[in-house]
């Protein structure tokens, strides 16, 4: 599918970054794309920051600027808290415009400066990760750098928990996870870690050659417990 088709946008800023660049796509009468464009350059310094590394493939960012457009793009319907989004492939990212974002979802516009921030993350995940790593680990790191603060975190993991689905990584899920109040839980307890580990050795977890099946195995040789047990510890 050839987004460009579908968006047509006619303006294109182009960030040079230090070792690649980025090219965000927009419309012109787009008043708000200068905070945007704020946000992503802050959002760059914490994700850099965070990974000690920069990113060395170009990236695109599309603006779009209804619901429809979206789904055209992600051939799929999507839901109203649903408003950026990263391919796990090329790290390139698509997000509402923040002159749109009210009217195109149940977000306030303000929440798209720190969504960017939150899909850069994932941008640099695509080329810093090696192997695999699960969706809480992504989302938390992803959630707490761009300052994301989710509250009931501990009510959301100790239910989550009792489902038996949060530490099985398939994607249906990781689908029903994030539904049902998997970013507070993924936030609670990727927070906890940095606290009890620090930002280093949560950084040393995304350079693996693990698979699905043995990553918790991973984890435990590094930590002394078990991904699940740190978690049931951490909601008694």
């Amino acid at each position: 599918m050839d987004i460009r088709k579908i968006t047509k946008r006619d303006k294109t800023e182009v960030v040079n970054l230090p070792k690649c660049k980025a090219l965000i796509y927009y419309m012109s009468e787009d008043i708000s794309f200068p905070e945007l464009l704020s946000s992503f350059k802050a959002g760059y310094k914490k994700a850099k920051l965070f990974f000690n590394y920069d990113l060395k493939k170009e990236i695109d960012i599309t603006l779009v600027y209804s619901r429809k457009e979206l789904e055209e793009i992600l051939a799929r319907k999507t839901q109203a808290w649903e408003i950026g989004f990263t391919s796990n492939k090329t790290g390139n990212i698509i997000i509402f415009s923040p002159s749109v974002v009210e009217e195109n979802s149940n977000h306030k516009k303000d929440d798209i400066f720190k969504t960017i921030q939150h899909e850069l993350v994932h941008a640099f995940q695509v080329e810093v990760v090696k192997g695999f790593t699960p969706w809480w680990l992504d989302e938390g790191i992803a959630l707490i750098t761009a300052q994301q603060v989710k509250t009931k975190g501990r009510e959301c993991l100790k239910s989550l928990i009792g489902s038996a689905k949060f530490f099985d990584y398939t994607t249906d899920n990781y689908r029903f996870c994030t539904s049902n109040g998997g970013y507070p839980a993924a936030y609670f307890l990727v927070e906890n870690l940095i606290k009890d580990f620090g930002k280093g050795k949560i950084r040393s977890l995304f350079e693996n050659s693990c698979t699905s099946k043995n990553f918790d195995l991973f984890f435990k040789e590094k930590f002394s417990v078990s991904p699940e047990d740190y978690a049931k510890k951490l909601v008694k």
